[in-house]
């Protein structure tokens, strides 16, 4: 007969077992939440960098749309001034958009603005923007670093084309307002006396580039009507 033993327990290696599967478990959850944190350190960078890219293209299209405006009240200070921007002591204008007369934070590279009819006359320097010598201005160049009546840096104190800023392109023709021309000719015919109704507009073109941050860029173009004889006072600045 076999002997028994009584001081075997059956349940004491399966003890010996759970010890380890505990380390191997304790490890696995270990190894889990490691992964969970990475993935939340991941997604947080993320999310960081989808703010910063937001920020900085609002920034950068509010600074365009502020450009729009500067070139609204450039065209009215302008257009008062026969002669445009001559007072003595700016910074002398060429046709080249390098060098600007220099109004408060505002650079401008064209002193009679104002009376430009399209873009072909827009000041054109096309070695900026790496063109050949002699190529044509085209609707694809403006408004740049190479085509522009207007500067604006964002820091006087770095006022390059290589820091942020804008460039502001903007020209207008001259047209009747509605129903002007038909008003006077029946005046002269005795058919009306709407002659004071008669009128003539200039109607604008204002573009804006805004050059931001890591090569951000925003292009607002936007339309503006001068009506002519509400000319405010000249000041040529």
């Amino acid at each position: 007969m076999k002997k028994i033993n009584k001081n075997f327990n059956p349940l004491s290696i399966t003890g010996k077992n759970e010890k380890g599967f505990v380390l191997v478990a304790a490890l696995s959850v270990l190894v889990v939440l490691s992964l969970v944190g990475l993935a939340g350190m991941n997604t947080s960078n993320v999310e960081k960098n989808i703010a910063q890219n937001i920020n900085l293209a609002e920034k950068t299209f509010y600074g365009a749309d502020g450009g729009t405006e500067v070139g609204i009240e450039m065209i009215e200070w302008n257009i008062a001034c026969p002669l445009g921007f001559n007072k003595a002591g700016l910074s002398s204008a060429s046709p080249s958009p390098v060098i600007f007369y220099n109004i408060g934070g505002v650079q401008v590279a064209d002193p009679k603005l104002a009376y430009r009819e399209d873009f072909t006359v827009l000041p054109w320097n096309p070695t900026v923007i790496g063109l050949p010598a002699g190529t044509a201005i085209t609707q694809n160049d403006f408004p740049s670093d190479g085509a522009r009546n207007i500067r604006i840096p964002e820091n006087m104190a770095n006022a390059t084309d290589n820091a942020p800023h804008t460039n502001i392109a903007l020209f207008g023709q001259t047209s009747l307002s509605a129903g002007g021309s038909i008003t006077m000719a029946s005046g002269y015919e005795g058919k009306g006396k709407g002659a004071a109704g008669g009128g003539s507009v200039i109607n604008y073109q204002v573009f804006s580039q805004k050059l931001g941050l890591s090569n951000s860029v925003a292009v607002i173009r936007l339309g503006w009507r001068h009506l002519v004889g509400m000319e405010g006072e000249c000041r040529p600045y």
